[in-house]
C-alpha cells in the first residue's frame, strides 16, 4: 500500500458501522435477482452469532474450502467476517469440481466441510470418492437449501462425519443451526434451533405469530440480517416489516422444543384440485426410489386440476429408468394421492442456478419445450 501511495501513508477512511459494505444477490429461482445489502455491523454480527454456535468457542486457524461458490453468495460474503475474526484460511476454487474437492480434502487433511445439498450429492456419487482418503473429515455442515433426510443420513453413514445443518438465506445471513449432541433424527428432519442472538417465529398471512406445530411463514430478526434490498424500497417494505422482522417466504413450523421444520418455499407450492402440495415433500419420497438418482418437482398448469406436479428425474440407470406409473405408485404408498406426480420427464441432470439451487423456471421451460411421452 505504501508503494502504491508513493511512500505517503494511506489516507484515513471515515467509516461508520451502519455503512453499506456488501451487496449479496438472491438466486433468482422464481424472479429477477435482488441485491440484499449488509453493513459493517451486520457482517460482524454474523461472526459473533456463528461463534456462539460453538460451546468451546469458534476454532481458530481453521481452513475453509470455498469450492466454486459465487462471491455474490451469502455464504461466501458473510464468511469473510468469520475468517478474519478467527484467523482462518480460505482455499478458493474457481468452479465446483467434485474431483478437485475430494482431492483437496485428502491433500489438505480438511477436518470440516460445508456445502449445499446438490454439491454434497455430487461428492457422494463421484467415482473418485472410494479411492480418496477422507478420514480427516470430522464434521460436515449442510446449508444453502433444504436437505433431504436421506442425504443427511448418507453423509453421516458414508463419510463417518458428524453432520450439522443450518438454515440461512440471502436476506437473514444466519438463523438456525443444529449443535453437537443433537439427536440424529432431529439433524435429519429439522434445520436446528435459533442460534443465540437470533429471534425466530412462524407467522400467518396476517403476520400473527403461530403456536408450535402450526405451519406458516418463517420470520427472522437479528442484528445480522440484511438492511434491505439495494435501491428497491418497495421490495424491502414487502420483506422487512415495521418491527424489523425479515419475512423469508419459506414455510415451516416449530416443534415444542423450538426446532424448525421446513416445508418448502411459498412460491414453489402448487395447488392441485384445491389441495396444497409442497414439492420438497414429494422430492424426498422420490429420492428413496431405487431407480431414482435425483429428482425435482414443479407445479404446472392443468385444465382440470388447476395445477399438477411434474417430476424431473435423473435415473440411476439410464438403461432402466422408472416409469410414471412406478413413481406414482411409490409416492402413493406414503403420501396422499393428490401429491403423486402427474407427469414425468427424464433428464441427464437437474439444472441449477449459479447459487447451486434447483432452477425450477428452467425445468418448466424444459417441460413446455419437449413434454414427456409419459404425460397423462
Amino acid at each position: 500500500m505504501a508503494t502504491l501511495a508513493g511512500g505517503a501513508p494511506p489516507p484515513a477512511a471515515a467509516t461508520d458501522p451502519g455503512d453499506a459494505v456488501a451487496i449479496v444477490f438472491t438466486s433468482g429461482t422464481t424472479g429477477a435477482p435482488k441485491g440484499a445489502w449488509y453493513t459493517h455491523a451486520s457482517l460482524l454480527a454474523v461472526a459473533e452469532i456463528e461463534a456462539r454456535r460453538h460451546p468451546g468457542g469458534m476454532p481458530r486457524f481453521q481452513t475453509h474450502l470455498a469450492p466454486g461458490l459465487s462471491f455474490a453468495h451469502v455464504g461466501t460474503m458473510t464468511r469473510i467476517a468469520v475468517q478474519i475474526a478467527h484467523l482462518g484460511r480460505s482455499i478458493i476454487h474457481d468452479a465446483f469440481d467434485p474431483a478437485a474437492v475430494l482431492a483437496a480434502i485428502e491433500g489438505e487433511r480438511l477436518t470440516h466441510l460445508g456445502g449445499i445439498p446438490t454439491q454434497l450429492v455430487a461428492l457422494l456419487d463421484h467415482p473418485d470418492r472410494p479411492r480418496r482418503n477422507l478420514s480427516s473429515l470430522r464434521s460436515v455442515l449442510v446449508g444453502g437449501a433444504p436437505a433431504l433426510p436421506s442425504l443427511i443420513r448418507r453423509i453421516r453413514d458414508e463419510l463417518g462425519a458428524e453432520v450439522s445443518v443450518r438454515y440461512s438465506s440471502t436476506e437473514v445471513g444466519i438463523a438456525t443451526a443444529s449443535v453437537a449432541g443433537d439427536p440424529a433424527d432431529l439433524v435429519a428432519t429439522t434445520v436446528g434451533r435459533a442460534t443465540p442472538g437470533v429471534e425466530l417465529r412462524i407467522v400467518d398471512a396476517a403476520n400473527r405469530p403461530l403456536p408450535a406445530g402450526e405451519t406458516g411463514e418463517v420470520a427472522v430478526r437479528s442484528p445480522a440480517t440484511m438492511r434491505g434490498y439495494w435501491r428497491d424500497p418497495e421490495a424491502t417494505a414487502a420483506t422487512v416489516d415495521a418491527e424489523g422482522w425479515v419475512h423469508t417466504a419459506d414455510l415451516g413450523h416449530l416443534d415444542a422444543a423450538g426446532y424448525l421444520h421446513l416445508t418448502g418455499r411459498r412460491s414453489e407450492m402448487y395447488i392441485r384440485g384445491g389441495f396444497n402440495v409442497h414439492p420438497v415433500e414429494v422430492e424426498e419420497r422420490l429420492a428413496h426410489h431405487p431407480k431414482v438418482a435425483r429428482a425435482a418437482v414443479v407445479g404446472v398448469p392443468h385444465p382440470l386440476h388447476g395445477e399438477v406436479g411434474w417430476a424431473f428425474v435423473v435415473p440411476r440407470d439410464p438403461g432402466e429408468p422408472p416409469t410414471l406409473a412406478e413413481l406414482r405408485a411409490f409416492v402413493g404408498t406414503e403420501l396422499a394421492s393428490f401429491k403423486r406426480p402427474d407427469g414425468l420427464t427424464l433428464v441427464d441432470d437437474v439444472p441449477l442456478t449459479p447459487m447451486f439451487k434447483v432452477d425450477r423456471r428452467a425445468l418448466r421451460a424444459l417441460m413446455e419445450d419437449s413434454p414427456s411421452p409419459t404425460q397423462p
